[in-house]
């Protein structure tokens, strides 16, 4: 250390300075830089009370635990001074020294509780605005969720509609008459129904009295205003002609998929067969073919005239014919053309000069017995080479008809299978489905489209099978051609399902309009009713 008078170096512990023998002052600047930095270290701890005492729940703990420790920095500041003192005897000169550290110890004690006391108090300010704050914002919520409460369960409340109760009209005159005595007390108090007669009479006086109208006296409670119903959606006019569309392709697809039916059943090779073995031989063989009849168009295309050479005219020819199995013969062709193109499962049935040459071979019996004249084998080799020369039997071959149509015919057996009328069945309900999809559901469109589709496609059917049993019959009535006798002939089963399923689908249509008309009754009537209530 220094000496304060000369500035010469000192040891620690000296007591008079050896240079100029002045007495050592106490270091109290050192003090004071000591006391300064304890404050410093006080106020660095306040500031941390601060921070940690953001939480509502800690604030006063940390207030109390910051102003313990201002105080206990201020007790070690006095010790610290106190012990830095030399306090001997020996040094009566250091007395003022003392008290003025004393003051100082003083006044800084005294700064470090009011700061401690300042930041306990904002401390607790600040505590009490947050919890104010976080009151109000639970105030807050308790409202909105009391409110949405509320609302909650008037949503949840049955609603109720109070009838209306018309006024009553007035009486003009009351049904019995008061004395004239009696007519002013009445009009200012409630006056009996009736009053005794002075005599003491039986018969009573009845009172005038003051009707008020019914809805006056007894008026029905105040029923809060009830919100009318909403009334649902209408369906668009872009999902309604849609819905048109679809109900079009549906149309499509069951009369499609009825008529192949009715042609899988009505017309397999079995039912074409047992048809053609059943008609009339001379009706058959009369047939007009243009100016020619069947049995003369035969006679030319085999070319008979040169095979019996010249021996057999064309009436003996029609009576040869007539006596033959022709129609049993040609119902097993029919048979395996019908089965080709609906079963699929044969090989291709196409007729051949040889197989219609072997009918009249297989006849032998029959031209003996009826043309009166025997033909040889050299004759009916006449007639195979005659069909084959005129190519008579690519009239009948399938791979013919292929080529013309440009189409191979031995495919349609795939059309009129179960699986294609299963698939097209399937389509059908899909779009039956599509339907009441686009229109929402809603039954009055629904059961219309419905019964449209189910009209239209029996309507169709319907049609073809009268066309096949009646069409063809008055054709053939009227022209007398034989394709018109030979369809009405073979195509009979096949009307008559048609006709069935027809009148099936239109009873079914028949109904779903039906209902459609009760669905529009009824909301009329229910229209009426809300009128009637709501007083309109």
């Amino acid at each position: 250390m220094k000496c304060l008078s000369c500035g010469f170096e000192l040891d620690d512990d000296a007591v008079f300075c050896s240079q100029c023998g002045k007495k050592i002052e106490l270091p109290v600047q050192d003090i004071a830089e000591a006391v300064t930095e304890t404050v410093g270290e006080a106020a660095d701890a306040v500031s941390e009370v601060k921070e940690a005492a953001k939480p509502v729940e800690a604030v006063e703990k940390a207030a109390d635990k910051a102003e313990e420790k201002v105080r206990a920095v201020a007790e070690d500041i006095k010790e610290d001074v106190a012990e830095a003192v030399v306090a001997e005897p020996v040094l009566p000169d250091t007395n003022a020294t003392v008290a003025a550290i004393d003051e100082a110890l003083e006044a800084l004690n005294s700064q470090a509780e009011a700061a401690a006391e300042t930041v306990t108090e904002d401390i607790k300010d600040k505590a009490e605005e947050k919890a104010a704050e976080v009151k109000e914002k639970a105030e807050e919520t308790a409202e909105k969720l009391e409110d949405k409460a509320e609302e909650v369960k008037e949503a949840a409340a049955p609603k109720t509609i109070a009838p209306e109760i018309k006024p009553l009209k007035k009486r003009e005159k009351p049904q019995y008459e008061a004395p004239a005595e009696a007519a002013a007390p009445a009009a200012e108090t409630a006056a009996p129904l009736y009053t005794q007669n002075e005599i003491g009479g039986a018969a009573p006086q009845y009172a005038q009295q003051q009707y008020a109208p019914y809805n006056e006296q007894y008026a029905a409670p105040q029923q809060p205003a009830q919100s009318e119903p909403e009334a649902p959606a209408k369906v668009g006019a872009l999902r309604i002609s849609f819905a048109g569309f679809i109900a079009i392709l549906t149309i499509i697809f069951l009369t499609l998929v009825s008529l192949l039916f009715c042609v899988r059943i009505g017309c397999s090779g079995k039912v074409l067969e047992n048809r053609t073995k059943n008609m009339n031989i001379n009706t058959v063989l009369d047939a007009d073919l243009g100016k020619r009849s069947l049995s003369d168009a035969i006679y030319n295309e085999v070319g008979f005239a040169d095979a019996s050479h010249d021996e057999v005219s064309k009436a003996e020819f029609r009576v040869y014919l007539s006596k033959t199995n022709l129609l049993q013969y040609a119902g097993s062709f029919v048979k395996d053309y019908a089965d080709y193109f609906i079963e699929g499962d044969i090989a291709d049935p196409s007729v051949t000069a040889n197989e219609m040459a072997d009918f009249f071979v297989n006849n032998d019996v029959v031209a003996r017995t009826v043309l009166d004249c025997d033909l040889t084998n050299s004759d009916y080799n006449k007639i195979r080479t005659t069909l084959e020369l005129k190519d008579t039997a690519d009239n009948f071959s399938i791979d013919k008809w292929s080529k013309k149509a440009h189409f191979d015919l031995g495919n349609t057996s795939f059309i009129f299978s179960y699986v294609a009328l299963g698939i097209i069945l399937g389509l059908v309900l899909v779009l039956l489905v599509w339907i009441a999809v686009i229109v929402d559901g809603r039954g009055k469109h629904i059961v219309g489209m419905y019964g449209s589709v189910f009209s239209c496609s029996g309507g169709i059917v319907f049609a073809v099978g009268l066309a096949a049993v009646a069409g063809t019959a008055i054709a053939n009535i009227i022209t007398g051609w034989f394709i018109f006798y030979l369809l009405a002939s073979l195509l009979l089963p096949f009307g008559v399902m048609a006709l069935g399923i027809g009148a099936a689908e239109l009873l079914l249509g028949f109904i779903f309009k039906r209902i459609r008309r009760g669905i529009k009754n009824s909301d009329k009537r229910n229209k009426a009713v809300e009128k009637a209530l709501m007083g309109v």
